[in-house]
């Protein structure tokens, strides 16, 4: 592909400093396209930083054909459009849809779940630079599990991870919100950075990731799969294509889970990181936009439809 000046849009600013999914993903592909040989703005709010990619401030109240430069070949952007740019885009959505909102024909998402609960067939999983991370602990004698997620969102199920931690008769570390802990079971962080996180997942036994919605993709997974930790997870959402079973047990039974976390070592902790590792760095994720923004380029339209939401039978999904 001819070297290209793409515009990555945010409205988070990057690169996070603390929570984040979005913006990490965000800059880890800004990175890999700079490498893949490709010029980079990006349009992102006040804050972020501007000494590493030539920064355009993000104003939600403006046409992004008005802010982005014009020599830009193709806007990316990483929030829902409220109209489409008259040049050359994509749009990544990054959450679930309102049932009926509907997005332009050149949206991507982020696994096959995702889009086909959008009545669409494009994605693109998503991907980490890693080349800055701490090296694992491939050892496998750690005892204490990990959570990850915003803990006030109650679709991300930290109750029920209490429950399997509890039941696994082993301490869990929690990451992604204040809480009341319990003295040798249950320990706060609050929400950390990322070689504090880095070090808590360096040293956890695995991830419990028993969420009760559809996931879309789920950063948290292979931020613990490229530490080697096996995820025990629920079945919904993306978690069936990015956990398989060499590196988790999925389940909507805390007493499943409890007893495949008991059972842990019985998984490959390097094979696991190598999954994370192959599947989903940055490289990759950029070679998959690549791809996409050649189609857009020549024409092409990605969906035939607009994509959109559809309604949703139950808010919480089971987990007993």
């Amino acid at each position: 592909m001819a070297a290209r000046h793409i515009a990555l849009v945010c409205e988070e600013v990057l690169p996070a400093v603390r929570y984040g999914g979005t913006s990490r993903v965000v800059w880890s592909l800004a990175l890999a396209l700079r490498r893949a040989g490709h010029r980079i703005t990006l349009v992102v709010p006040q804050g972020s930083r501007g000494d590493v990619f030539p920064v355009v401030l993000f104003d939600r109240s403006r046409a992004l054909d008005e802010i982005v430069p014009d020599d830009v070949d193709l806007i990316h952007a990483h929030i829902p459009l409220r109209s489409e740019p008259h040049r050359p885009f994509l749009c990544t959505i990054h959450g679930n849809a309102k049932p009926g909102e509907t997005f332009p024909r050149n949206t991507n998402f982020l696994s096959a779940n995702h889009a086909q609960r959008h009545g669409a067939s494009i994605f693109v999983y998503n991907g980490l630079d890693f080349t800055s991370w701490m090296e694992p602990d491939l050892r496998g004698d750690a005892s204490r599990l990990a959570f990850l997620a915003r803990t006030s969102r109650r679709e991300k199920n930290l109750a029920g991870a209490r429950r399997v931690a509890r039941i696994a008769g082993l301490p869990l570390d929690v990451m992604g919100g204040r809480g009341i802990g319990v003295p040798g079971r249950v320990r706060f962080h609050g929400l950390v950075d990322d070689r504090r996180k880095q070090d808590i997942l360096r040293q956890a036994a695995g991830l419990l990731f028993p969420v009760r919605w559809h996931e879309p993709f789920g950063l948290a997974l292979i931020e613990a799969m490229y530490y080697g930790l096996p995820v025990f997870g629920t079945p919904y959402g993306s978690l069936p294509e990015l956990v398989p079973a060499s590196c988790g047990t999925l389940s909507a039974d805390a007493r499943v889970l409890a007893e495949a976390v008991r059972k842990r070592n019985g998984f490959d902790r390097a094979e696991i990181r190598r999954w994370a590792v192959e599947q989903f760095n940055a490289d990759r994720m950029a070679a998959d936009y690549l791809e996409l923004y050649e189609r857009i380029l020549a024409g092409e339209q990605l969906h035939p439809d607009a994509p959109q939401g559809q309604p949703q039978p139950q808010k919480y999904l089971p987990f007993h």
